[in-house]
């Protein structure tokens, strides 16, 4: 699982402001694309410490927020063999 979080420019409407303090989650619909370009250098870095080969990886969630400063939260969960 992969969120990540870009701080709420300043330009931006006070109706985002306030859902952001009222905690509400705002989604950016905006670049950089989540599953072609964020996604493949999460994978690229940390697959090498988890797996042998990143072909293995059999599913991603992730999402991009707005928020009160720039992060990237990842967890990962093994998937239990069927086998």
């Amino acid at each position: 699982i992969a969120e990540y979080t870009y701080k709420l420019p300043k330009s931006s409407k006070a109706w985002m402001r306030n859902a952001l303090k009222d905690g509400k989650k705002l989604y950016k619909e905006t670049l950089p694309d989540v599953t072609d370009n964020l996604n493949k250098g999460i994978v690229d870095a940390l697959a090498p410490l988890f797996l042998d080969d990143d072909g293995r990886i059999a599913k991603i969630t992730a999402v991009k927020l707005y928020g009160e400063s720039d992060s990237i939260k990842c967890s990962f969960i093994e998937l239990p063999n069927p086998l």
